[in-house]
């Protein structure tokens, strides 16, 4: 999960003690606030961009560290910005589910495929015996016409190696196939997790949204969110995988 995404689940608990602290200095670096703070920098400097964009703070880089200069501010102005930051978070929820949705068709269609591939490897196999029941048929012509031999010969050579070639290709394709499954058994535990969770934060926001969620809370909301966009983004690796092994079938 991004920065972005932590940084606006905070909560107005959380962006309130942020601005108290820029109350009470006029001007402070964003490692000094994180510390104060005990968040990751990137979230402080997220949110002191997010309060620069509404006129709150200025920023300024100095000695190559970023700093927090404060302005005098309305009092309404935290509440509008944690409106906007809570509309972020159900709008990253909806475009996470939509992704599952679209990857989900992508992952059945490569089923399909899958499918058709194992009619194929079928019919190869039946080419194969076939080969066999050919080579014996050949050997069995060598004993009769011994004038013919040395044609047979050559006929068996390379009848041996069109049938090593299609056992080789066989087993390169049982192979990846079998690589595939696992690659989808993957995929779909790290999808049953990623929905299970998307659940639970969907459930949370709406919870958020009534107001019914104490302010100690929004730390687990934080948290969940985060684990969410790592199991996304271990989803969107996941299905990467598959698409190259598919592409090279």
């Amino acid at each position: 999960m991004s920065e972005s995404i932590i940084s606006l689940t905070q909560g107005e608990s959380a962006l309130d003690e942020f601005m108290e602290l820029l109350s009470t200095r006029e001007k402070i670096s964003i490692k000094e606030a994180a510390k104060i703070l005990s968040l990751p920098e990137e979230i402080v400097e997220k949110w002191a961009k997010s309060l620069e964009e509404e006129g709150l703070v200025t920023i300024d880089y100095s000695f190559g560290k970023m700093y927090v200069i404060n302005k005098p501010k309305d009092k309404n102005v935290t509440k509008e910005v944690t409106n906007k930051l809570l509309d972020n978070v159900e709008r990253t929820s909806r475009e996470i589910s939509y992704n599952l949705k679209e990857k989900e068709k992508m992952v059945k269609k490569e089923v399909e495929l899958l499918k058709r591939l194992e009619n194929i490897l079928e019919e190869d196999l039946k080419k194969e015996q076939n080969l066999e029941k050919l080579i014996d048929k050949a050997r069995e012509k060598e004993k009769e016409i011994l004038e013919i031999f040395n044609n047979i010969k050559k006929e068996e050579k390379e009848l041996v190696g069109e049938m090593a070639e299609i056992h080789s290709a066989i087993e390169d394709r049982k192979r990846r196939l079998e690589a595939i499954m696992v690659a989808l058994e993957d995929y779909k535990k790290i999808k049953e997790d990623l929905e299970k969770q998307l659940k639970v934060i969907l459930a949370l926001n709406k919870d958020l949204k009534k107001g019914i969620i104490m302010k100690n809370k929004i730390k687990d909301i934080e948290n969940k969110l985060l684990e969410l966009r790592k199991k996304n983004n271990e989803l969107n690796k996941k299905f990467l995988i598959l698409k190259e092994v598919f592409s090279k079938l």
